[in-house]
């Protein structure tokens, strides 16, 4: 139980930052891009899910590979260039996701408090 709360860490650890970092970039362009907020929502979606491939794929971010060398049973996948980097664009972007709702979250509770 230690291996998967180890594994676990890891992901946060490791893609944590850049899932903030794209979080921050896509609200940077939507608040250039669409200042009433009237694009549909998946649209910030896909956007975040594409820069996290760009920037892994750019400077060969390959964070999936170590985390899976930690599962033993996983010794014989191979996530190791390009397929690797894909793998970590993609948890960054969906970790970005989550990201987006916590930030949002916060800040409207911010907003809220300080209305009241």
């Amino acid at each position: 139980m230690q291996d998967v709360f180890a594994v676990l860490t890891a992901v946060g650890v490791a893609f944590g930052p850049l899932a903030i970092a794209d979080t921050k970039l896509v609200d940077l362009v939507r608040n250039l891009l669409d200042k009433n907020d009237t694009w549909p929502k998946f649209t910030w979606i896909v956007l975040a899910m594409v820069l996290a491939l760009a920037v892994c794929l750019l400077w060969e971010l390959n964070i999936v590979e170590p985390l899976v060398a930690m599962v033993p049973r996983l010794s014989g996948v191979d996530v190791s260039g390009v397929p690797g980097e894909i793998l970590t664009g993609l948890g960054v972007g969906g970790f970005a996701s989550y990201w987006h709702e916590r930030m949002d979250l916060a800040s409207s509770r911010a907003d809220g408090a300080a209305s009241a």
